[in-house]
């Protein structure tokens, strides 16, 4: 429910302040910020969400444990959609 530059806001100040990396993945040919570390709103757990905006939608695919990574990457190269 939120515009994708105000949901990554949230992100940015975890990037800053050391908690999140984030690197840049293509979902679909259009690029997408991957977040890695403590995710906002987890409770602290470490975990990686993938952000991108979809037309006039913000998505968010998101794994909250490092044991589903492998499986988590496979599932961004795996999303096709209608642009």
């Amino acid at each position: 429910d939120q515009a994708y530059d105000n949901y990554v806001s949230t992100y940015d100040n975890y990037v800053k302040n050391g908690k999140l990396s984030v690197s840049v993945r293509p979902i679909n040919g259009e690029n997408a910020n991957v977040y890695t570390g403590e995710l906002p709103n987890t409770d602290k757990l470490q975990g990686s969400a993938a952000v991108f905006k979809l037309r006039d939608k913000t998505v968010v695919l998101q794994v909250d444990s490092e044991v589903f990574y492998d499986d988590f990457y496979k599932i961004l190269d795996s999303v096709r959609y209608n642009q």
